[in-house]
């Protein structure tokens, strides 16, 4: 599930971004859009997809130039007294989606099967690729709000050339344009390895996992091939999920926050804390007292963050200040 609400909210961010690349075209559109071309992508070989990823690394650092630029550009920056570091009652939401930038424990056997030299190369990927994810994440959203302020939307490429009022800024109306298109390609690259752990499973769950080579004929009526029924339950899925994404264009912070608090918080501290706990002999008092604390604040926001997203994306406003 944690892997199925990072796949729809890839697609609402795509199609928010496609939006804002192709005006003509409603968000509702764009998303549909992007549940299209995620569908091809899904039958891709696993090695193209990870050129494709490696193409999306890219254009992720051609966004954040282009948001440097843009900054650099404003006539006037947000003011000092406007930014709030510490807000109580934005947590939940917060620590949901922090924990959702790190959502890529189901992927990990994705990237280690399709690279030529895992045992070597995996490890050091892992700690390279979780530091630099760190440092971007937070280096581009504390950039992204020294500048903009309140002024700054869901994602920042909708601030991008314009400034605090949303005018467009003179000679930089190209960034917008430079920015959206790499988020775009950043996305949709990266949405083939996430579905690839949840399709692998539910294929072998419904019996499709050993599906006959392409150039074979098909034996029997062709709706019981199952190259032809791996092919439909894909279409089916896709399906689904982008009308979920229809559906919640409008609350993607919202979706992030809620997949954060739920599932992400479980597999990134509830579950390592536990087994860690269980398989380990003897551990010191202090480390105990340590991983209890972190237990009892990782069962907190699953239970709080939860329930509080979950009111926020049925509209209601709870007032609840953590």
């Amino acid at each position: 599930l944690e892997i199925w609400f990072v796949l729809i909210s890839y697609l609402v961010l795509v199609g928010a971004n496609l939006n804002l690349l192709v005006p003509s075209l409603s968000r509702m559109v764009s998303i549909i859009s992007s549940g299209i071309l995620a569908l091809a992508l899904i039958f891709c070989p696993l090695q193209w997809v990870s050129m494709v990823s490696l193409v999306s690394n890219v254009a992720t650092a051609a966004a954040v130039v282009a948001l440097v630029w843009s900054a650099a550009s404003l006539p006037m920056r947000a003011p000092t007294d406007e930014l709030i570091f510490i807000n109580w009652r934005g947590l939940p939401t917060t620590i949901g989606i922090v924990n959702f930038c790190f959502v890529a424990h189901a992927v990990f056997p994705t990237v280690y099967a399709s690279m030529r030299k895992p045992r070597r190369g995996f490890p050091l990927a892992c700690f390279f690729s979780f530091l630099v994810a760190f440092f971007s994440y937070c280096g581009t959203g504390l950039f992204a709000y020294l500048f903009y302020g309140d002024s700054l939307g869901e994602s920042f490429t909708e601030n991008l050339g314009r400034d605090l009022q949303g005018h467009k800024i003179p000679g930089v109306h190209f960034l917008p344009l430079i920015a959206t298109a790499a988020i775009v390609v950043k996305l949709e690259g990266g949405f083939p390895l996430f579905a690839a752990p949840f399709l692998l499973k539910t294929e072998q769950w419904l019996g499709l996992d050993k599906v006959p080579p392409p150039d074979s004929p098909i034996q029997g009526p062709a709706w019981k091939d199952p190259r032809v029924v791996r092919t439909l339950w894909r279409a089916g899925f896709m399906a689904v999920s982008t009308l979920l994404a229809v559906l919640v264009r409008d609350h993607v912070a919202d979706i992030q926050a809620f997949t954060g608090c739920l599932f992400s918080m479980q597999t990134c501290c509830i579950f390592p804390v536990v087994f860690y706990w269980k398989m380990t002999p003897k551990i010191p008092l202090l480390e105990r007292v340590a991983l209890a604390s972190l237990l009892c604040f990782g069962v907190f926001v699953v239970v709080a963050g939860t329930g509080l997203n979950v009111l926020k994306l049925c509209g209601v406003d709870t007032g609840v200040t953590l």
